[in-house]
């Protein structure tokens, strides 16, 4: 159902993914810079950095915009792609059946199952894969620049290629 749904929506989908991958991208240079702009407070203010806050501050507004249309194609797609598999599933089941649940309360579940497989899809992978995930991996990446000094990173190459080895020897 998943891969089908997936499927079908796949233009829309890579593209609010992708919008929300340069959003959380954005807003982690953002804030990177603006740390930079603190650090430098009361020395010469490089304007390279100024100039990159700036446009960052932009581009996260007008990014979340244009995330708004691949969005709402998704929510109401996937509700009504949703809800026509069910109907059509509906359709083949016998008219005696059909009278004993009743057309009211079948209606009902087709609704309310329809607007759970939109939430599943977009609001819990959806977010998934363009928020969370990538919000982690920036950030982590940024703290890693400040905190880490060269140094330390030949540490860590060492450390991590001294435990490949081990592993490979296990």
């Amino acid at each position: 159902m998943t891969t089908k749904i997936w499927k079908r929506f796949k233009i829309e989908f890579s593209v609010y993914v992708g919008i929300g991958v340069a959003v959380s991208l954005v807003s982690a240079i953002n804030v990177f810079y603006f740390q930079k702009l603190l650090d430098a407070f009361g020395q010469s203010m490089p304007i390279l950095n100024l100039v990159i806050y700036g446009l960052t501050i932009i581009f996260v507004p007008i990014f979340s915009y244009l995330e708004q249309k691949p969005k709402m194609k998704l929510q109401s797609g996937i509700f009504f792609y949703l809800k026509e598999m069910a109907l059509d599933k509906i359709s083949r089941i016998s008219y005696s059946e059909y009278l004993k649940i009743g057309s009211g309360s079948l209606l009902q579940k087709v609704e309310a199952g329809s607007s759970a497989g939109r939430n599943i899809h977009l609001n819990f992978y959806g977010r998934l894969f363009r928020e969370l995930i990538p919000e982690t991996f920036f950030n982590l990446f940024f703290i890693a620049l400040i905190v880490i000094t060269p140094r330390k990173t030949l540490y860590i190459v060492v450390l991590i290629l001294k435990m490949k080895i081990h592993l490979d020897n296990v």
